[in-house]
């Protein structure tokens, strides 16, 4: 008798919400798989399926949980440690705040490539898409982040010659096009910016660092 999981964790979860399941797959033959579970804690809590077993784990108390899970079967018997931390809810008026305050913060950040109208738009436009390469660990964002500040460098610099040579026509041809820049950068960032910062905003999702956690509350912004 042999459990696919050998370890189970809920990470955090916000008292009195519903816990996730979490599945225990039994491997081997049927008759391996006819199994009992029988758990360490009352808040260890255990559903038997066609091939192993679904487990939640109590909400009720905002503590540390740490238990195990015996499985025992006709060929043998196996041990499952579970864990999870249930903590108390955020209040809602420090919540209402913490999500306002998270909304304006996002807009701010999408607003960076054009809020100085181009002139410092080689500096600024990359930073959303490096803050959203490193949160979202996405190839491409690195190279937008590239793309973004190289395009506008370019024309910021073609824009500064322009305006040394005193070439009226072409210094705002190229303004335009490094504003063009700026302003393209800040639509994708918009696009991005749920995505970046949903993690922050949410007050019941469970812990980001679990390889089992499932975010279960995703806001708009």
């Amino acid at each position: 008798m042999h459990p696919a999981e050998k370890e189970l964790h809920f990470g955090r979860l916000v008292r009195g919400s519903p816990s996730p399941f979490r599945r225990i797959q039994l491997l081997g033959p049927p008759i391996a798989r006819a199994c009992r579970a029988n758990s360490s804690h009352q808040w260890l809590l255990v559903r038997e399926t066609t091939d192993g077993f679904d487990v939640s784990v109590d909400t009720a108390q905002a503590r540390k949980l740490d238990g195990l899970l015996t499985i025992k079967g006709p060929t043998g018997e196996a041990a499952v440690t579970i864990d999870a931390k249930v903590v108390p809810p955020v209040r809602h008026t420090r919540r209402g705040i913490t999500v306002l305050g998270i909304r304006v913060l996002s807009i701010f950040w999408a607003l960076l490539p054009t809020l100085t109208i181009g002139i410092l738009t080689p500096l600024l436009a990359p930073i959303p898409f490096l803050h959203a390469a490193s949160r979202l660990h996405e190839r491409r964002l690195w190279l937008f982040a590239c793309e973004y500040g190289i395009g506008s460098l370019t024309s910021w610099i073609l824009w500064y010659v322009a305006i040394v040579k005193k070439w009226t026509a072409a210094s705002l041809i190229f303004y335009l096009i490094l504003l063009a820049i700026g302003v393209a950068a800040t639509i994708h960032a918009f696009k991005l910016r749920r995505l970046v910062f949903v993690a922050s905003s949410s007050p019941t999702a469970t812990d980001s660092s679990s390889p089992d956690a499932v975010r279960t509350w995703p806001p708009s912004i």
